[in-house]
């Protein structure tokens, strides 16, 4: 049996509506999330921002939204910049279908001398992850291979991370 084609659209636009995990927003100007990285690390060069308006998630959507990259690790052809770009754009065009359409998403890459084991990567140098401002911690760093997170202000203080340039 088949459903006409008005039913389709709105079966299709109920379970779109369901699927949706954003439940509130904190609307950010773009400079005023630059601003506060450049206070977290004045050295930092940050790109950015594009936008004019950036809003905020909680930690629990932003993991809801990420799904576990589908390509292997391989050294200079799918690494952390890769891995991490890929969980931006994803970011951004899951918001895009099923959030707000004015703003965009406060996800950027964050490029980072770790001194030493950071969010489960070992080993020590240049690294790329996510950098993230969730309502509930402000900005947050996150690594897509491991799936953890901390506090970028901590991740400073504790002298795991210098942050060397963000882009957002």
């Amino acid at each position: 049996m088949k459903l006409p084609t008005a039913i389709c659209l709105i079966l299709l636009s109920f379970i779109a509506s369901c699927a949706t995990t954003i439940t509130s927003v904190d609307t950010h100007a773009g400079d005023s999330l630059s601003a506060e990285l450049f206070r977290l690390q004045p050295t930092a060069k940050i790109i950015g921002p594009v936008d004019d308006k950036y809003e905020s998630f909680s930690l629990i959507e932003w993991k809801r939204w990420l799904s576990p990259t589908t390509k292997i690790y391989k050294k200079n052809a799918w690494d952390c910049d890769d891995i991490a770009l890929e969980e931006m754009v994803l970011t951004r065009r899951y918001y895009a279908t099923f959030g707000k359409t004015e703003t965009t998403p406060a996800v950027g890459i964050a490029f980072v001398i770790i001194r030493k084991g950071f969010l489960g990567v070992n080993g020590g140098g240049s690294h790329a992850l996510n950098i993230i401002h969730t309502k509930e911690n402000g900005w947050m760093f996150y690594e897509p291979q491991t799936e953890q997170s901390k506090r970028v202000s901590d991740a400073l203080t504790s002298h795991d991370v210098q942050m060397d340039s963000i882009l957002f």
